[in-house]
Order: C-alpha cells, then sequence, then structure tokens
C-alpha cells in the first residue's frame, strides 16, 4: 500500500505532542513528496558501476524537465533499503551497458507495491528521422558527429507503449511527452507523434513495464565507470574533457560571435554551465584582452572577463567559475577582442560543472 499521506503527518503529531525539530522536517519530506516537488534529490557516486539516492520517500510523478516534475500525481512510496542503482543489473529494457552513455534513474512501482524500486534507462540522441522512425547515435562527450548506437533490446519491440520526453525538439524546448510504438535494428525507435524533432534532439523513455515512475537523476559512464560526480542536488561538479569547438581548440582572434555546444559533455537536463577557460598570450607585447560569452547569437552577454598583460613573456590565461543559463539548445556563444587576440594560442573550454535543478 502507498504511504498515506494524512495518516503519516497525523502520527508525527498526535494530541497533545509538543512539534520538534525532527517531526517538522519530517513533515516537510512528507509534504514535498507527496506533491512530487521540491529540490531533485542528490546523486552520489556509489561505486564502480553504481549510484546512490538519500531521500527516504517518492512521489510517482512521472519526467522531470527544467525543475519540475510533469507527470500526474501518483502515489508515495518508500525508498528501497539500499537506494542504490547498479550497471548492468537494474538496467530496464536492455541486456547490456554500453559505454560513453548518459543514463538516468527512476523511481518505479506497479499498483499495490509497498516500497519502490530503481531502473536505470538510457537517454536517447537523435540522428536522423524518417517518417516515424527515429535513428539513435552515441551520446558521448566531444562528439559532434558520433556514430550509430548499438542497444540490445531485452525483446523487439519491448518498449512499445512507454512513454517518451522530448528534451529538445529542432533544438529548442521539448517537454511534451509522447510514446514509442517500436524499437528494433539496434538503433532505432519508433515514435507515435515525432514532431519537429531533427538531429541531436534528445529522448528520454520511462522504463517498460511498470504503473509508476519518476525521475530521480542522471550520469554519465564512461570507458570505466560511472562518472564521479559531485551533486549538491542543483549544481554537479565533473571534470570531463575540453568541448569540442568546431573540431578544435578556439585560438586568435573570434571577432564574429561562435556558437559552442556543450552536448554530451554536460547532464542531458542541465539547464545552466559553469566554464574554465584556458589559453596562452604567445607574446612579448603588452596588451590586453577580453573574453564575452552570451546564452544566444545576439549581444546579450551575461559575462565577460577584462584583463591587462603587463608582462613582455608568454602568459597563461585561466578564468574559472564562467557561469551561463541556457535558453535551449545546451550551447552558448563565445567572442573575445583585445589588443592580444592575435597572439591568442591552445584557447579551451572545459565544463567544470552544470546545474540540473
Amino acid at each position: 500500500m502507498a504511504l498515506n499521506t494524512k495518516t503519516a503527518i497525523s502520527a508525527l503529531f498526535q494530541t497533545g505532542d509538543v512539534p520538534t525539530q525532527a517531526n517538522y522536517e519530517a513533515l516537510m519530506d512528507l509534504v514535498f513528496s507527496a506533491q512530487g516537488g521540491g529540490s531533485r534529490p542528490a546523486l552520489a557516486y556509489n561505486a564502480a558501476q553504481s549510484v546512490k539516492f538519500f531521500n527516504t520517500y517518492v512521489s510517482m510523478s512521472g519526467f522531470r524537465y527544467r525543475g519540475q516534475h510533469i507527470g500526474a500525481r501518483g502515489p508515495t512510496l518508500p525508498m528501497p533499503t539500499s537506494k542504490i542503482a547498479t550497471l548492468p543489473g537494474d538496467l530496464a529494457g536492455y541486456d547490456s551497458t554500453n559505454s560513453e552513455q548518459w543514463y538516468a534513474v527512476f523511481a518505479v512501482a506497479d499498483a499495490g507495491d509497498t516500497a519502490a524500486v530503481l531502473k536505470i534507462v538510457p537517454f536517447f540522441r537523435v540522428g536522423s528521422v524518417s517518417g516515424s522512425v527515429v535513428s539513435l547515435v552515441k551520446y558521448m562527450e566531444a562528439d559532434q558527429t558520433p556514430a550509430d548506437i548499438t542497444y540490445e533490446w531485452t525483446t523487439t519491440d519491448n518498449l512499445d507503449g512507454v512513454d517518451c520526453l522530448v528534451i529538445s525538439e529542432a533544438g529548442n524546448h521539448g517537454d511534451r511527452v509522447t510514446t514509442i510504438t517500436a524499437n528494433g535494428n539496434s538503433h532505432e525507435v519508433t515514435l507515435g507523434t515525432v514532431g519537429s524533432i531533427a538531429a541531436d534532439d534528445i529522448l528520454l523513455h520511462a522504463p517498460p513495464g511498470f504503473d509508476y515512475y519518476h525521475y530521480l537523476g542522471s550520469f554519465y559512464r564512461d570507458t570505466a565507470e560511472v562518472r564521479n560526480i559531485y551533486d549538491s542536488g542543483t549544481w554537479v561538479a565533473s571534470l570531463g574533457v575540453a568541448l569540442d569547438v568546431n573540431g578544435a581548440s578556439v585560438a586568435a582572434n573570434v571577432a564574429s560571435r561562435t556558437e559552442i555546444s556543450c552536448l554530451g559533455n554536460i547532464a542531458p537536463l542541465a539547464t545552466a554551465v559553469e566554464l574554465r577557460v584556458t589559453c596562452n598570450y604567445s607574446t612579448s607585447s603588452t596588451g590586453d584582452f577580453a573574453d564575452y560569452f552570451s546564452p544566444d547569437s545576439s549581444a546579450h552577454d551575461v559575462q565577460v572577463r577584462y584583463s591587462l598583460k603587463g608582462f613582455t613573456s608568454t602568459q597563461t590565461y585561466q578564468i574559472d567559475a564562467i557561469t551561463i543559463p541556457f535558453l535551449y539548445p545546451q550551447s552558448f556563444w563565445y567572442s573575445n577582442a583585445g589588443s592580444l587576440i592575435g597572439s591568442r594560442t591552445g584557447g579551451v573550454f572545459l565544463a567544470t560543472a552544470w546545474l540540473e535543478p
């Protein structure tokens, strides 16, 4: 039986009891979990192939998009005792694990269950669309033209009828939910409503075979293990590989704004990125230089870094904590200026954290 919130709250405050900090915190836990709202539960590295959560209860509220659960509220259930999700044992609908892949963890349950269980599914990256059939490509770090990926489905069409969240659509906001009607050929799914989905859009399906589901969080699995991330429940720190910028580093003069994609380097549901920028000014000249960061291609700079070079030798330039929110897609626009831009070499952009509310 699902947790009866009214009964549970009543038990916390029996007639004549004096409220305490402990039962106040328990009350807030119940209220927020019952509403399916509140902050996202923090996810932690547990072992090479597993992650762990810390919330006590979960209210079945479907997918989560830009900080809000978007499903109808279902039963509130206790989390499993271990609160651990493990690859490949907790994969739902797949026979094997793919490396260099983003995964989502869901709490799921069937009608009548007394506790939730945890299941893992991959995020999908769209390669191409033909009619209702969407071909999937590898969703990995710093790879803007990935090859087809092979998914070993448990059975043919085992995702038939499963809800699918369209996270982005033609490079813009998504948040609509459609259904998967078929899956096959190792890297294709058929959607009930394709809409304007195009290459590089991101999809997420619910674990198949359950009455209720609730998105908890995401992680990246590299070639050896789940990424050792540091999650506050909002900001997540993770030191990955350098962003791919048109196949090369950003060097020299970038007078015209250049779009830099974070796709694959940060969580698929991230709404902002935190950057580290490093380069060298390989000249004996003194002078100035500046970096400009905008969420779009217009003059909407939200971060500007200006410096003076007063040394007559090569200078290494590094700036951290460049925070840029996304409109959508997961990209930002960069340009620079100054008398020394012509001597700028080895420019590297690194995503060091992201916001997933």
